[in-house]
């Protein structure tokens, strides 16, 4: 399978998906959080900013 430029950067893997859908039933959840923020971490930080800056609002104490 091959993905254009455009492709890839809209891609979402399914484990990020299921993660952001633990999140809505528990914000709290720590291994969704965790999959969030190491999914993050291979992002540009225009991306990655988002994930970091709603991690921060979920547990203000973590910045």
């Amino acid at each position: 399978m091959s993905f254009s430029h455009q492709q890839a950067a809209e891609y979402i893997p399914e484990k990020v998906k299921k993660a952001e859908k633990k999140l809505e039933e528990n914000p709290y959840d720590l291994d969704a959080w965790s999959i969030l923020i190491r999914e993050a971490q291979n992002q540009p930080i225009d991306k990655a900013r988002k994930t970091y800056e709603r991690l921060v609002a979920q547990f203000p104490s973590s910045g």
